[in-house]
C-alpha cells in the first residue's frame, strides 16, 4: 500500500478503524467492511468516533452509506454530500 496524505479526520478515523479491526494500516480509499468489518465492529467505530472526535450525529447508518474512509471523513468535516 502506498503512502497517501490524509486529513486530520482521515488520520483519526484510520487509527480507530485499525484498532477496532486489529490491522496496521488503513488507507483513505479503504472500505471498512472489505477490511473485515462487521456490524458489531462498526458500532464500536461509531462509539469511538462520537467520543474521540465529538461527532455525536455520526451513526451506524453512516458506516453503511459511505464506501470509503475518505467519504466518511468528508461527511464528518461537512465536505461530502
Amino acid at each position: 500500500m502506498t503512502e497517501q496524505t490524509m486529513t486530520a479526520t482521515e488520520s483519526a478515523l484510520a487509527a480507530i478503524w485499525a484498532e477496532v479491526l486489529g490491522i496496521e494500516t488503513v488507507a483513505p480509499d479503504d472500505n471498512f467492511f472489505a477490511l473485515g468489518g462487521s456490524s458489531l465492529k462498526a458500532m464500536q467505530v461509531v462509539t469511538r468516533t462520537r467520543r474521540d472526535l465529538g461527532q455525536q450525529r455520526f451513526g451506524l447508518a453512516d458506516m453503511f452509506k459511505a464506501t470509503s474512509l475518505r467519504e466518511i471523513a468528508e461527511s464528518l468535516d461537512g465536505v461530502g454530500g
